[in-house]
């Protein structure tokens, strides 16, 4: 825990060698190496140590549980919006060092929205979820399908989530090869064995065994937030803070003239419906 002491330290060093018209602008305690009483009689004592200070004076030189949880406030998010391909997994990925770097027990919020794309780009962004410390939450926005699927079903465990409308699909790596026979043949080796390895990460994370899921996803398997929860794909579903509205329901007879006009009041069944209730 970074401690006012710790900190006065750090700022009267940094005070020695920077121009004083900064001192407004840092919040924690400045504390000049000359300093007198009269100049700060409030500050962290600087000439005690740790088992002489009173209590007062360690509410002045220890962070309060509150400070520390205004200095939590800030989150760590990331949003893929797009298709996985090259540039989404490069932005992605170095979001992910970069938080990782300046907290590794902060939690990142990773936001997803993305109908697939290459599964080679997808891993890379996997291989890098696994490889910081940091705890992933996940969240489903919109649809996430295919690589984007995989990205969510990778989520920390409890938390992996979906946005309760989210179209959500499951399917085994396509993909076409062109070029010399032998190519061709190699190249379809290559994809298979690529989409074991991504089946065997979902099967992982979900807990199925590859050999079943393989089965269950062998076409394209469209699941709701909720089918997807069964499988062991997400953890939870974010419910909606904003209640539907509670308006008066309307049926044919409700519906207003103009609409039930000309060639459309032929093919609207309300408007049949209308009618008859009019000529009755």
């Amino acid at each position: 825990m970074l401690t006012k002491f710790t900190a006065g330290v750090m700022a009267a060093t940094f005070m020695a060698l920077a121009a004083p018209a900064l001192a407004d602008d840092i919040k924690t305690p400045v504390f000049s190496v000359n300093a007198t009483e009269d100049e700060d009689s409030s500050a962290c004592p600087q000439d005690k140590t740790i088992g002489e200070l009173t209590e007062e004076e360690k509410k002045l030189c220890f962070a309060t549980e509150e400070e520390e949880e205004e200095d939590k406030e800030e989150e760590f998010v990331i949003r893929l919006h797009n298709k996985v391909d090259a540039p989404s997994a490069q932005k992605v990925i170095v979001a992910l060092r970069e938080y990782a770097e300046q907290d590794p027990e902060r939690e990142i919020i990773f936001y997803i929205n993305s109908l697939g794309g290459s599964l080679t780009q997808g891993l890379a962004i996997y291989d890098t979820m696994q490889d910081i410390p940091n705890n992933i939450r996940t969240i489903c926005e919109g649809a996430d399908m295919s690589a984007g699927l995989l990205l969510l079903a990778a989520g920390t465990p409890g938390k992996r989530q979906s946005l309760p409308n989210c179209d959500i699909m499951a399917h085994q790596a396509s993909g076409g090869v062109a070029g010399h026979i032998e190519d061709s043949r190699i190249g379809v080796e290559f994809q298979t064995k690529q989409n074991e390895r991504a089946i065997s990460i979902i099967a992982a994370h979900s807990g199925w065994d590859a050999v079943t899921l393989t089965e269950i996803i062998s076409h394209n398997l469209y699941i709701t937030p909720e089918q997807a929860q069964d499988m062991g794909f997400i953890d939870s579903i974010i419910e909606p803070t904003k209640p539907l509205p509670q308006t008066p329901v309307r049926t044919a007879a409700d519906l207003p003239e103009w609409l039930c006009e000309g060639e459309r009041a032929q093919v609207v069944t309300a408007c049949v419906v209308q009618r008859h209730l009019n000529n009755n």
